[in-house]
């Protein structure tokens, strides 16, 4: 029975009652272990850490970036909250995306139990080498983050916290990966950083990117809170109790989900257009080699 104190529970509207219930139920039947029950959870929460490395971002925001996962781990918040859970125990991986084939896991999965071992995570983390890719191929991230859950550790939350700087310029339909990767029971949560050049990514991570049980999106206002925002976003997500998403994903987005393949098309049109001086009509993409995003 929810909650702890009975009186309480049983005052409520039958109807908000029933509203709990069916989410607390739609919760546990998406997680793992809706399938076995009889797998024990090693840990409360599988995460993948999705790091944008693209061109978009410049090297400030990445070193930023890097930093700011750095001394989250390094936070006693973040360990308090770890050690809150049922398991007191979390695991965690790092993954660099950029364009289609351009992924990496450069932290592999780690079980952080407490200061110790967080630290140690946030140590390896640093004794990487910075890079940079090309495009930002938001869908094929959550593809591979989605595979890197074949080799976690058991866990009744498995959740991927993508961060990005920009919008889905290349691969597949970032449409079509969300739904793959939530049929497969995990959640998604969002951490756009906000620019000049993506001035709507709030709305297109809220639309387009993040969904599953207890959604998150945390937007960075600009690229020097990075660092605090993510550290209230890790502490929200890992010491998350309920099955009340916090972002509701609208059944008609209002944002445009093709935004980046747009922008990226027609950059390459000005392009052509700038080195024909005018005259890149025999030179135009063919729709069957660039179907225009719907």
């Amino acid at each position: 029975m929810p909650g702890g104190d009975n009186a309480e529970w049983f005052a409520m509207p039958i109807v908000r009652r029933s509203i709990m219930i069916s989410a607390a139920m739609a919760f546990l039947n998406s997680t793992p272990f809706a399938a076995d029950q009889s797998v024990a959870p090693e840990t409360d929460l599988a995460l993948v850490l999705a790091a944008d490395i693209s061109y978009s971002v410049d090297p400030d925001e990445l070193d930023l970036q890097r930093r700011g996962y750095i001394s989250a781990f390094r936070s006693p918040e973040v360990v308090e909250a770890i050690k809150s859970g049922f398991t007191g125990r979390v695991a965690v991986t790092y993954l660099e995306w950029a364009g289609p084939d351009s992924q990496a896991q450069i932290v592999p999965w780690t079980v952080i139990d407490g200061a110790e071992t967080a630290f140690r995570f946030a140590d390896r983390l640093e004794a990487e080498t910075l890079h940079r890719s090309g495009e930002t191929s938001i869908s094929a991230a959550l593809e591979q983050a989605a595979l890197l859950f074949e080799t976690a550790p058991p866990a009744p939350r498995r959740v991927i916290d993508l961060s990005a700087d920009g919008y889905n310029n290349a691969g597949g339909s970032v449409l079509a990966a969300r739904e793959w990767v939530l049929w497969r029971g995990i959640t998604i949560n969002g951490l756009p950083i906000l620019t000049d050049d993506a001035a709507n990514l709030e709305a297109y991570f809220r639309d387009c990117v993040v969904g599953g049980p207890g959604a998150m999106l945390f937007s960075v206002q600009r690229p020097e809170d990075f660092a605090k925002t993510l550290l209230r976003k890790l502490v929200t997500e890992i010491a998350w109790q309920g099955p009340v998403a916090l972002v509701q994903v609208a059944a008609h987005p209002s944002a445009d989900c093709a935004a980046g393949e747009k922008q990226a098309r027609d950059d390459y049109l000005r392009q052509l257009h700038d080195l024909t001086n005018g005259r890149s009509e025999r030179w135009l993409p063919r729709e069957e080699d660039w179907p225009t995003p719907k």
